[in-house]
């Protein structure tokens, strides 16, 4: 996910799929330092369309207002099983 040099856009992984991604990337690219963690901060688990759009539309007033988008200003959403 490095990506950065484009812009912190969220990867919205929406539905009950994810949770077995996430634990490989744990057990294997980041255990084996082929990650660090914070290549993952953009990975957000949302269960539901609503929770997907609420991101969305939580990144989108911040570009409007000339914000940067950060993925700490986006933490309330993130889940237990997150990374």
């Amino acid at each position: 996910m490095q990506v950065r040099h484009v812009s912190n856009i969220p990867i919205i992984l929406l539905g009950d799929m994810w949770p077995q991604l996430l634990s490989w990337l744990v057990e294997k690219p980041l255990k084996l330092r082929l990650l660090d963690r914070e290549d993952c901060e953009a990975l957000f688990l949302a269960d539901t369309i609503d929770e997907a759009f609420a991101i969305i539309k939580e990144c989108h007033t911040m570009f409007k207002r000339g914000e940067e988008i950060t993925f700490k200003k986006l933490a309330h959403y993130r889940q237990a099983s997150d990374l």
